[in-house]
């Protein structure tokens, strides 16, 4: 299969987002990578297309790869992404999003579950592509006169090492509820790391600011909230808080508590609403899932509001799924109950879990 796309430019928009594709789905990435193929590897013939079309079909129809689809406001595929393991084995886009930032979200979103470290191969005569994958720090280690087929399109296996992704810069994106990035200011090159003690102290600001957002969903009381110190600390000291860092404060933050030795619960997940939808909320949960499943995790769970835009429905769209009452654990029953006890209705609540045997 033809796996590169050469990609670079303006952002693609406020309103698209990263999900697993449908299994109906794939008949349309099948026609979106050919028109993808003829938009950008203007060196093959007829003949090759008509080659690689079915050997696609059949990976795309299999399991070989981790598949993620990039889709537009209304929910359409209009890119995707293909795993295995560590390298990038598919990224295509369609041709009206070429040079708008699609590429390198996709990209962002392999760097996020696979912690930076990441292999692709691209043909030699494509020559945009190489420069596409040098921007975002990969680096030829090899070269191939023949492609996977043997075919005579030459190829140029590229490396980029676990160096932190905000070498990838990422678009907006809605991930909470905002109107979208301020016209004439310049999105900021975002990393995700885990939090330092000196981070701390910046992060209740965070808490209060995000909460604004949920006013009128929740009691002031719990809004008023914000993470005690010692909680913070001990989350800081066993690498189970992330923070987003821009120019190295911290903006946004992932804290997670483990409720047994299969689960990782999701706790609390904040992005200052000044740097909202621009898909740092998306990083922060892509990487406490990545981090779960190598940690050997089973599921990663949260809680979360119902019919808030930017919660149930955000976290749908990153694989999460609804936990029937009947199912949740006795540890997620304290979590309920806690809630409970703090004036959160639980008729607007929901428990969702992700499936990290899923990215095996």
């Amino acid at each position: 299969m033809i796996r590169e796309l050469c990609h670079v430019g303006e952002p693609a928009g406020t309103g698209v987002h990263i999900r697993p594709p449908q299994p109906a789905e794939r008949s349309v990435l099948l026609a979106l990578w050919e028109r993808s193929v003829k938009a950008t590897h203007g060196f093959l013939t007829e003949e090759d297309v008509a080659f690689y079309r079915p050997l696609t079909a059949e990976i795309l129809a299999g399991d070989a790869l981790e598949l993620w689809v990039l889709t537009n406001e209304s929910d359409a595929p209009i890119g995707f992404l293909g795993l295995a393991g560590h390298a990038i084995e598919a990224l295509f886009l369609e041709p009206q999003y070429h040079r708008r930032g699609a590429g390198r979200r996709l990209a962002a979103h392999a760097c996020a579950l696979r912690g930076g470290a990441l292999t692709v191969d691209v043909n030699e005569q494509n020559i945009a592509a190489r420069a596409f994958y040098e921007a975002l720090g990969f680096a030829v280690v090899r070269r191939s006169s023949f492609d996977d087929y043997g075919r005579p399109h030459a190829l140029l296996h590229m490396r980029r090492d676990a160096a932190p992704c905000e070498m990838v810069a990422v678009s907006p994106q809605r991930d909470f509820q905002d109107a979208g990035p301020r016209a004439g200011v310049a999105t900021p090159v975002y990393r995700i790391t885990t939090a330092r003690p000196r981070d701390l102290s910046l992060l209740p600001a965070i808490e209060l600011a995000a909460a604004r957002l949920l006013v009128g969903h929740a009691p002031q009381s719990v809004l008023s909230e914000t993470t005690a110190e010692e909680i913070l600390r001990a989350a800081q000291a066993r690498g189970h808080l992330w923070v987003a860092l821009a120019e190295d404060v911290p903006v946004g933050f992932a804290r997670v508590e483990v409720l047994d030795a299969r689960v990782a619960h999701l706790e609390e997940l904040d992005v200052h609403p000044e740097h909202g939808c621009r898909g740092i909320g998306t990083r922060l949960v892509t990487r406490v899932c990545a981090w779960a499943a190598m940690a050997g995790y089973r599921e990663v769970t949260l809680t979360t509001f119902r019919e808030v835009p930017f919660n149930m429905p955000f976290y749908s769209r990153l694989g999460f799924v609804v936990i029937p009452p009947a199912e949740l654990s006795p540890a997620l029953h304290v979590v309920v109950d806690d809630e409970s006890r703090r004036g959160l209705d639980q008729r607007s609540r929901v428990a969702m879990r992700y499936n990290c045997a899923a990215d095996d």
